[in-house]
């Protein structure tokens, strides 16, 4: 998914580790509420970023279909504000009481507005960035695996450009972002008692019409007691670790601490575990299921 942020180094877990929590953030297949409607608040405030993300998911057992909504909003200190919206839905086919497939779509529409304009090259200033991007998602589901593919790739990307003589130009943008991400997961114990579900993730991007490419990937689990209390942690490019608490099954928190990311084949004297002047962020998440 695009955000339409400002283009500085790529961020492919946007979710900063709550990733475990939300397999549907990177691929539409995975849309299904907990129970009939499901909102999800996301509160971050980065190093350089905040904002949050609000979303609502409905499934429809009727139809084997679930649908939902997301909006994001934030802003880089200082130099822009972006908004991003975006549509998805899912569809469920049963083979068996155990297998079942699904398959997902999802349209991504989002804006940045630069505060001070960013020269591209002098003189030239670009003052906004509209973007459009769809969304492809399979997910497999076999007792108690499931693994998943997803791919997304933009459909229009027009950038509002400050010329010399004053006058403003909407002129074809070149960074895009093609993206595939790949997850797959296992659920160990008895639900209601002690649950272990260790997954394992891959996201491959191609940016910029092919002149760059970034492959992450991570190792993660959640460790849930009795159904209340929970703990994750991922390792890898993604290093993050996150408690959840459930009341009652009707609203679920989760805290995260985010340590850093960086490519999983590049060098290793360099990896991206502290950002920004301190150690680790923190990203909040607050889920109630009606």
């Amino acid at each position: 998914m695009a955000l339409g942020a400002p283009q500085v180094k790529a961020q492919s877990f946007q979710l900063r580790g709550l990733e475990i929590y939300n397999p549907y953030y990177h691929n539409p297949a995975y849309i299904q509420a907990e129970k009939t409607v499901q909102l999800d608040f996301i509160g971050y405030n980065l190093y350089n970023l905040s904002g949050m993300w609000t979303s609502v998911m409905t499934t429809i057992p009727k139809y084997n279909s679930s649908a939902g909504i997301r909006l994001a909003q934030g802003s880089y200190e200082g130099t822009a504000d972006f908004w991003n919206l975006q549509l998805a839905y899912a569809y469920k086919h049963s083979f068996t009481e155990d297998l079942h497939l699904n398959g997902g779509i999802q349209f991504n529409s989002g804006h940045v507005k630069y505060e001070d304009g960013i020269f591209i090259p002098d003189p030239d200033v670009l003052k906004a960035r509209h973007n459009g991007y769809l969304g492809l998602g399979v997910a497999l589901e076999y007792h108690k695996l499931h693994a998943g593919l997803s791919s997304s790739f933009p459909l229009y990307l027009r950038r509002e450009v400050l010329l010399e003589d004053n006058t403003t130009e909407n002129q074809k943008d070149d960074a895009d972002i093609t993206n595939f991400h790949f997850l797959t997961g296992y659920s160990l114990g008895k639900p209601g008692r002690l649950t272990f579900d260790p997954i394992f993730g891959l996201d491959y991007r191609i940016l910029y019409g092919g002149s760059a490419k970034e492959l992450k990937g991570y190792l993660g689990a959640n460790l849930e007691i009795r159904n209340v209390v929970g703990f994750g942690f991922t390792m890898g490019n993604l290093v993050s670790f996150s408690t959840s608490l459930n009341i009652m099954d009707r609203v679920r928190l989760m805290l995260g601490i985010y340590a850093g990311e960086h490519e999983l084949f590049g060098p290793m004297e360099g990896p991206n575990y502290t950002i920004g002047s301190k150690e680790f962020d923190i990203i909040g998440q607050i889920r109630v299921n009606l």
